[in-house]
């Protein structure tokens, strides 16, 4: 059996506001949803095999962002 208050709240088309803790809570899913949707997307359209991607980033995969330039010249013959 509703209460006067919600029968009045329903008749005025009046909804109940939520918590600050319950904006929280909600706030909190939607961020954890769609980083598990955006991890999900990542591993189906990343361009590497997993043993691939471990191999390169065991063996420094940081290399080409830290030495730029070796990377440009690399296997060109040029000499930095």
């Amino acid at each position: 059996m509703k209460s006067v208050r919600e029968n009045l709240m329903n008749l005025l088309r009046v909804e109940r506001r939520k918590s600050p803790l319950e904006r929280v809570a909600t706030v909190a899913g939607l961020v954890v949803g769609g980083a598990l949707i955006g991890a999900g997307i990542a591993f189906l359209v990343a361009p590497k095999a997993g043993v691939d991607l471990r191999r390169e980033l065991s063996h420094g995969a940081l290399g080409p962002l830290l030495h730029p330039i070796d990377t440009l010249t690399h296997g060109t013959g040029a000499r930095a």
